[in-house]
């Protein structure tokens, strides 16, 4: 046989091996991963990495697939009338950071688009989860969908939840299931009495709807935990209550500053309930929903004038520049009833 038809014959067995070998080996498929603009409105999207050249907007209905993630910019898919585009936006759109903590969801909890926003899927018992930031009473998440992962929010007490702490006795008085009642309350599940609104957005009417954000305030307390609190205290003392059978002082201040302010709230638990001299001599009530190392969130009513039920978070320096004096209540026993 000659050698030119060896060479042939190897050649032949050689490109059939490799078919062979090719035709057995798994594909996959690459992940994606979704999600939608933190907040509401328009965000700008550019055509270069420098973020200087826009050419387009994403919507905050528009469902966004994330291609690429540094700490500054996100390389981004979005749709258009006729299909799809590719642009950079600021990574801070659509995360609150590029890093964060894993665990394993011991719960099924609902998903939303954004905090406050439309549900987007659900998390499951076993997902592989990673943790991020937090911001207004929700929590960032990136959880596993088919095909790849979803960027989310959950609410704090659905992490808590997932992480299995709800119920655990080796974290007595966190406020996760306060947390839980309050957004009952915030959500218009759970009120005073069927002729009183307390919703969240809406507006505070009904029983103790005459005391303004202080008969929201009270209403709420009672709703955790079955105490009313008591009157205010006369000016200038009006950042500090008269009776308070069934709760203790965690701290008070007459001389409020920014570090006064975080040292009030260090010891303060979800539920609280928050007594307030403003600056310009009149008193304001609050409940705690979170604190942070950063600030405190809120839920109260009346700061428009008109009674309406809202979920704020404060800075430190925001609480100093409105407020002169601030008492912070809780529950003596600090259980739901």
């Amino acid at each position: 046989m000659s050698k030119k038809r060896l060479s042939s014959i190897f050649v032949t067995c050689l490109l059939t091996m490799i078919l062979c070998i090719t035709s057995t080996m798994p594909v996959f498929a690459a992940s994606t991963r979704k999600c939608y603009t933190i907040n509401t409105g328009n965000t700008r999207v550019y055509s270069n990495t420098g973020l200087t050249n826009g050419y387009g907007w994403i919507y905050d209905s528009d469902e966004i697939t994330v291609l690429n993630v540094t700490s500054r910019y996100t390389k981004v898919t979005y749709p258009v009338s006729r299909g799809t585009k590719t642009g950079f936006i600021y990574t801070s759109a659509i995360l609150t950071a590029t890093g964060g903590s894993s665990i394993t969801s011991k719960a099924r909890v609902n998903a939303y688009r954004r905090p406050g926003g439309a549900k987007y899927g659900s998390v499951y018992v076993g997902d592989k989860v990673v943790v991020f930031g937090s911001r207004n009473g929700y929590t960032q998440v990136k959880y596993p969908v088919s095909g790849g992962y979803k960027y989310a929010w959950v609410t704090n007490s659905d992490l808590n939840a997932m992480k299995g702490t709800n119920n655990a006795p080796s974290q007595p008085g966190t406020g996760s299931g306060v947390t839980g009642r309050l957004d009952q309350i915030l959500k218009g599940q759970l009120t005073y009495n069927s002729s009183t609104v307390m919703k969240q957005g809406a507006r505070f009417t009904g029983y103790r709807s005459s005391e303004q954000c202080k008969g929201y305030a009270k209403n709420v307390f009672y709703l955790c935990f079955k105490i009313t609190p008591g009157s205010t205290q006369s000016k200038p003392n009006n950042y500090k209550l008269n009776s308070t059978s069934g709760m203790k002082l965690v701290a008070s201040s007459g001389s409020l500053t920014a570090a006064a302010a975080k040292n009030l709230f260090s010891n303060a638990r979800p539920g609280d309930f928050v007594q307030i001299r403003r600056r310009h001599t009149g008193s304001h009530s609050a409940i705690v929903y979170s604190v942070t190392s950063t600030g405190v969130t809120f839920v109260e009513a009346n700061l428009d004038g008109r009674n309406t039920v809202s979920k704020n978070t404060y800075t430190w320096a925001d609480l100093n520049s409105k407020n002169a004096g601030m008492s912070v209540y809780t529950a003596t026993s600090y259980a739901l009833k």
